[in-house]
């Protein structure tokens, strides 16, 4: 019976002590910001609010969230051991790439046991795009240089050392990327600094085949001339590589739906297009071509412009992936082709041996839209709507129907031109 009398004395404390355990969640009133309220990107949420417990509030939790529920801010947590906790903090929008649209403010509040969480739904307007500079490369012998554009002030801004090979600019991530016989180099244009560079290793071709920035994944690629392709992010670290059969050599290259299309060569005769899966870096299928691919154009999700030369003639393909085939909607003049550049899946703006010319898919026409002028380069401004092609030393802007808007004269023959955009 005594014993019997402890074991009942036991449990009834067990039951108070059981009692006495938190099991009211702490409540929470969020003040600002109001439901609906417009911010900016790049500006301060201010979150004020109360959170209150019988026992003591541990922290209160601030993030913002996209639609998918997912963060898209740095949390900011405040710790308290007060039972009535007035909070007040401004939580930064850093992320200047979040487009506009509707967005989640969390807010959670804990007493070390129970959580309570409130989703207070804003309006954010994102950074507009902006043109901030053009960049212009000069190649020398044994060295390059850089010139920044601003509007049409030209100045000198960096030197290079070796033999100008390819570049890219890669404005989500601020950095502009140059590869020489001697060394890769990434560059910061809002420092003009040198922050890192990749080494040159021995190739049989030039190491930095060709160079572009691929938007799925903000890295910019690089076809090397000892046989790989690699995938590099805003410090110089290899983040993808993918490797050719032996005694192959990748140059053009395009990175889209997944996958990696690229110029194999491997005479200088035998060249194929042969397309890789981005994720294992398999090859998926090949086509022999057997000319040179100046560029590869997306056109929809299965299909490419290709613009090849062949001697002194040009050819215009349309390859479509799903079939691995190509055939070719309209004839080229005689002559070779430079360039090319997409200004729609509809519209392209060639760079020809005759001059400028656009062709336009929905009418199958091939038109000359400035001729007479061999230009080296041609890209599409597409915040304005300007096509700008470089011929000498001159950078020339046309609207896409060929109408002349300006002209910026730089002290030595363009090899290439960049744009810089804020994001």
């Amino acid at each position: 019976m005594k014993l019997s009398g402890i074991f009942i004395v036991f449990l009834f404390m067990c039951f108070i002590s059981c009692d006495k355990e938190d099991v009211l969640p702490p409540s929470l009133v969020v003040n600002t910001p109001l439901a609906l309220s417009n911010f900016n990107v790049l500006e301060y949420i201010s979150v004020q609010g109360t959170a209150s417990d019988e026992t003591s509030i541990e922290y209160v939790e601030l993030k913002l969230l996209n639609n998918n529920l997912a963060s898209v801010s740095n949390q900011i947590v405040l710790y308290s051991n007060e039972l009535n906790f007035n909070f007040n903090a401004n939580l930064l929008i850093d992320d200047i790439h979040l487009s506009s649209g509707n967005y989640f403010l969390k807010v959670a509040v804990s007493d070390g046991r129970n959580v309570t969480t409130s989703y207070v739904e804003i309006f954010l307007s994102a950074v507009p795009l902006v043109l901030k500079k053009t960049y212009v490369v000069s190649s020398n012998t044994n060295s390059f240089n850089l010139y920044e554009i601003d509007g049409t002030t030209v100045a000198l801004v960096e030197s290079f050392q070796g033999n100008y090979e390819s570049s890219v600019s890669n404005s989500y991530n601020q950095y502009l990327f140059f590869g020489s016989d001697q060394a890769g180099y990434g560059y910061d244009p809002d420092f003009n600094y040198i922050p890192w560079n990749i080494a040159s290793d021995f190739s049989p071709y030039q190491y930095f085949n060709n160079s572009v920035y691929s938007a799925e994944d903000h890295l910019h690629y690089v076809s090397h001339g000892n046989g790989n392709v690699k995938g590099y992010d805003d410090n110089g670290n290899v983040i993808y590589s993918c490797s050719m059969n032996v005694n192959e050599y990748p140059e053009k290259l395009l990175i889209e739906q997944q996958k990696i299309f690229v110029e194999v060569f491997y005479t200088n005769f035998n060249t194929d297009l042969v397309v890789y899966f981005k994720g294992s870096g398999a090859e998926s299928h090949r086509l022999a071509i057997n000319k040179d691919i100046v560029s590869l154009i997306p056109k929809t999700e299965d299909q490419l412009y290709l613009l090849v030369n062949d001697v002194n003639e040009s050819e215009l393909f349309i390859y479509t992936s799903s079939v691995n085939g190509l055939w070719s909607p309209h004839s080229m003049p005689q002559g070779i082709v430079y360039d090319a550049v997409s200004i729609s899946e509809n519209e392209l703006i060639i760079a020809h041996q005759t001059g400028l010319l656009r062709y336009t898919y929905d009418n199958n026409s091939l038109v000359a839209i400035v001729p007479n002028i061999q230009f080296k380069n041609v890209k599409y401004d597409q915040l304005n709507g300007v096509v700008v092609a470089s011929v000498g030393s001159e950078l020339r802007y046309y609207s896409n129907l060929g109408v002349a808007i300006g002209l910026v004269n730089t002290p030595e023959p363009i090899e290439n031109f960049h744009f810089y955009y804020n994001k």
